[in-house]
């Protein structure tokens, strides 16, 4: 699955918000109440001996939204503690070798939605996941542990 997908798990796992009620993937719908993954990009794939040991390094933003400036800025302080330094931790068949924040709690200031006016904070979190699956090589041919192995 996506990182963004896994961290919404792994959050509702720990019953910091409920899936489509105030946790979402992706975006936010227009309430005033929300925390949302969104998926950011990341660096580039670190491919050690081979295509079978393949570290994805994506990112991702959790946006957090409150009425309440304090109980926002709480709630990203925890999404904070319970996500930066996690490692060799799986999250829904992904090990996570590493989730590391990237900055402390953001304040973006007030939005408006159609239940009034929110606070927003901004964190950023930076991964390392094994890569799921073997990769095969446009040769047809991917390196096991002793030999290399031809389709």
């Amino acid at each position: 699955m996506s990182v963004g997908n896994d961290i919404c798990l792994y959050l509702a796992s720990l019953d910091i918000g409920t899936l489509g009620n105030d946790l979402f993937l992706g975006h936010a719908p227009d309430r005033s109440t929300a925390i949302s993954v969104v998926e950011t990009g990341g660096q580039a794939p670190y491919h050690d001996y081979g295509p079978e040991e393949i570290l994805d390094r994506p990112s991702v933003q959790v946006l957090v939204r409150h009425p309440a400036y304090l109980t926002g800025r709480a709630t990203a302080d925890e999404i904070r503690n319970l996500l930066d330094g996690l490692a060799n931790w799986p999250i829904n068949d992904t090990r996570y070798l590493s989730i590391t924040a990237m900055n402390d709690p953001a304040y973006l200031g007030k939005r408006a939605t159609s239940e009034g006016e929110a606070h927003e904070f901004s964190l950023n979190f930076a991964t390392v996941r094994e890569r799921r699956g073997k990769t095969v090589g446009l040769s047809g041919a991917y390196f096991g542990v002793q030999e290399w192995y031809t389709l």
